[in-house]
């Protein structure tokens, strides 16, 4: 199975890759024979062959449990911060029409 140059055109259009014109006879010439290359595998029997899920087997999860610890109160996260306003972290805006300033 070949890919046409209007294929590849849309493949480019989904995948949203500008192509010009003079690009797609190259582009689809490649492609297809990346295809035509990857096609000695489809003549391989897989109907006795498990699915891999993970190609190193064995692996766990490495991540430490989700154990609540304490925290710093508001009082304390907010002790060094330059600006504070009602509890809160007070910055600088960042667009030049928000009409705020610190």
């Amino acid at each position: 199975m070949h890919l046409t140059t209007e294929a590849v055109r849309e493949l480019a259009f989904c995948a949203r890759i500008e192509l010009h014109d003079e690009e797609l006879p190259a582009l689809t010439r490649d492609l297809n024979a990346i295809m035509d290359s990857l096609e000695p595998i489809t003549h391989f029997e897989l109907d006795e062959v498990e699915p891999t899920y993970h190609p190193i087997a064995g692996l766990v999860n490495v991540t430490r449990e989700d154990v609540a610890k304490p925290c710093l109160t508001q009082q304390e996260a907010l002790s060094n911060a330059p600006f504070t306003q009602d509890g809160q972290f007070k910055i600088p805006p960042i667009l030049a029409d928000a009409g705020g300033t610190r």
